[in-house]
C-alpha cells in the first residue's frame, strides 16, 4: 500500500511537468513546421517574381528584335504601315521598367537610330549613302542584340543560388538557439 502510495505520488507530482513538456514539444514542431511553410512559400514568391521578370525582359528582347526586321525588311516598302511602329515605340519605352539603366540607354540609343531611319524613308532618301549607313547600323544593333542583352536574359535569373548545406545548417542552429530562451542562455554562458 505504502509502495502504490509513492509511486502514485511521484506519477502525480511528474504528470503536470510532462504533459506540460509534451505539449510544449508539440507546439515547437509545429511551429517549426509553419516557419519552414512559411520560408518555402517565400522562394516560391521570390521565384515567381523573377520568372515573371523574365517573361517581361523576354518580351521586350523579342519585340525589338522583330522591330528590327522589320525596319529592315520593308522600311523603304511604299506600303510601309507607320502606325505599326507606335506600338513598338511604347514597348521600348516600357523597357526602362524592366531593365537596369545600361540596357535602356541602350535602348534609347537604338530608338533613336530607327527614328533616324524611318525620317530618311519619310524624306524619300533610300537610296543616299546616309540611308545606307543608317540601315546597316540597324542591322549592326540586330547582330548585337543578343550579346547586349545576354546579362539580363540568361537563365540563371530563374534560380536562386541556395546555400550550402552547412550554411544552411548553422542558420536553423542559430534560429533555435536564439529564439529558445534556455538554450539562448547556455549559449551566452559558455
Amino acid at each position: 500500500m505504502i509502495l502504490e502510495d509513492s509511486t502514485y505520488s511521484v506519477v502525480k507530482d511528474f504528470a503536470g511537468p510532462a504533459a506540460t513538456f509534451f505539449a510544449a514539444m508539440s507546439a515547437l514542431f509545429y511551429v517549426r513546421r509553419q516557419t519552414l511553410t512559411a520560408e518555402k512559400q517565400a522562394e516560391t514568391a521570390l521565384d515567381q517574381l523573377r520568372y515573371n521578370l523574365f517573361e517581361r525582359r523576354y518580351a521586350i528582347y523579342n519585340d525589338i528584335k522583330s522591330f528590327l526586321h522589320l525596319l529592315l525588311k520593308h522600311s523603304n516598302n511604299y506600303d510601309f504601315d507607320e502606325l505599326k511602329i507606335v506600338e513598338h515605340y511604347v514597348v521600348m519605352d516600357e523597357a526602362s521598367f524592366f531593365f537596369p539603366p545600361d540596357i535602356c540607354i541602350y535602348i534609347k540609343k537604338l530608338k533613336n537610330d530607327c527614328k533616324s531611319l524611318i525620317n530618311m524613308t519619310e524624306q524619300q532618301l533610300p537610296r543616299s549613302p546616309r540611308y545606307t549607313q543608317a540601315k546597316s547600323q540597324l542591322a549592326f544593333h540586330l547582330q548585337q542584340l543578343p550579346s547586349r542583352f545576354q546579362k539580363e536574359l540568361r537563365f540563371k535569373q530563374l534560380t536562386r543560388a541556395r546555400p550550402n548545406y552547412w550554411r544552411r545548417l548553422y542558420n536553423k542552429l542559430y534560429w533555435f538557439i536564439t529564439y529558445d530562451p534556455f538554450l539562448a542562455k547556455v549559449w551566452r554562458e559558455r
